[in-house]
């Protein structure tokens, strides 16, 4: 696209136009930074030649945005992006404190380091707080909006699951992300999204419930129910069958853990799972639930079939692990299902398999603090028998 130079609503429709492709390939889960920076080049110049222009402000900090959520899929640093999308952003607030498109993308933009810092163990309530103020004040501009509530229902959703991290309840931030998604729904109930969002939050609940002892069941059957009707108004909803397997997979562990047959809950998941990947086939979060499926299947299957679960296990975790090379969470479990045939080997094999398990699950953790206590025991187990000692038995509440 030929354009003037010295024009500067040209440079910002130059701009647009990149960050649209920008945004494509990120919904596609492909790389979108040649587009982000082209984006970002552009709203710069119509910056430069139009200083006080509000928009150039608005698409850069859009374009730095998108570069950030980039950097996350590439394995890099997006921290320095989300900064200064939302410097970008602040300074376009100052000329235009009432833009909603400008709340809601620094709204998303202080979500997006949240989740990245949650992930790496890094303190992530700063940007978490922005965003919930961020998307408050949204609502103050629009308190009808369906979509601002969904966003601030997605936003506790994340700080519940920060809190849960640091063992701090957090029940009180799963409440009031409920509390959002039913104004969402009260305003729009035929919105797939909101009940997407209320069955996660769901499903969260159902998880604290049962790391606390309580009973995970009636949760877990609320979030089955919202997922459900996700669905019934969007069959194609990649995201939501995704939701719906981890849902079906949390009923399995607790099954397991209580002795009882996951068999029935694992395959329910593994349906759900199989429709997230073919609708998405760069589903990088499905692919690796599906991993877990497999090794939960294959800790309790006979030796004639545990063989083919473990490799089916491994085979979906690294295709998760090349979609998304900072999921850490994806080589935990290549490493947890390799300690669970090393557990059942003998002599060199078993020590073999072990120091493999190690590696993998030490670097998932290192990539990816958050990834849980119970791969840390996993590691735990995997050096032991690396150095040829007999640790326990696999059990159902190995990871």
């Amino acid at each position: 696209m030929e354009i003037d130079a010295d024009h500067a609503e040209a440079w910002l429709i130059q701009a647009r136009i990149h960050a649209r492709r920008a945004e494509f390939h990120l919904l596609r889960s492909e790389d979108a930074a040649a587009a982000a920076d082209a984006a970002l080049a552009a709203a710069r110049r119509a910056s430069e030649l139009a200083p006080e222009s509000f928009e150039a402000l608005h698409i850069a900090g859009v374009a730095a945005g998108l570069r950030g959520a980039s950097s996350v899929e590439r394995g890099e640093d997006p921290v320095p992006w989300f900064a200064l999308a939302a410097n970008s952003l602040r300074r376009g607030l100052e000329l235009h404190p009432r833009h909603a498109p400008s709340l809601l993308t620094l709204g998303t933009v202080a979500i997006k380091r949240g989740e990245y810092e949650y992930r790496k163990g890094i303190d992530a309530s700063s940007a978490i707080g922005l965003g919930v103020a961020t998307y408050s004040r949204l609502l103050e501009l629009l308190p009808d909006l369906p979509a601002a509530h969904n966003n601030v229902a997605a936003a506790y959703q994340l700080q519940g699951r920060f809190l849960a991290s640091r063992d701090r309840d957090p029940q009180g931030a799963y409440d009031q992300g409920l509390a959002a998604c039913d104004r969402a729904l009260a305003g729009n109930p035929t919105y797939a999204f909101a009940l997407n969002n209320r069955g996660v939050l769901w499903l969260r609940r159902g998880e604290w419930a049962q790391r606390q002892g309580g009973d995970p069941e009636p949760l877990l059957a609320r979030a089955r129910e919202s997922l459900a009707a996700a669905l019934a108004l969007n069959p194609t909803f990649a995201y939501a069958h995704n939701n719906l397997g981890e849902v079906e997979l949390a009923w399995a562990r607790h099954a397991a853990a209580g002795g009882l047959d996951p068999s029935p809950a694992l395959q329910r998941a593994e349906q759900a799972l199989t429709k997230a990947v073919q609708l998405n086939p760069r589903h990088p979060l499905a692919w690796r639930n599906l991993a877990s499926v497999k090794r939960l299947a294959a800790a309790h299957a006979p030796a004639a079939t545990r063989k083919a679960l473990v490799e089916a296990c491994l085979a979906a975790a690294e295709r998760a692990h090349a979609i998304n090379p900072t999921m850490g969470s994806a080589l935990a479990e290549q490493g947890a299902a390799l300690l669970l045939e090393a557990q059942f080997a003998r002599g060199q094999e078993r020590q073999r398999l072990a120091r493999r398990a190690q590696e993998l699950l030490a670097e998932a953790l290192r990539q990816e603090p958050v990834a849980g206590p119970e791969y840390e025991h996993a590691l735990g187990t995997a050096a032991a028998l690396a150095r040829g000692e007999v640790p326990p038995p696999p059990s159902a509440r190995s990871p």
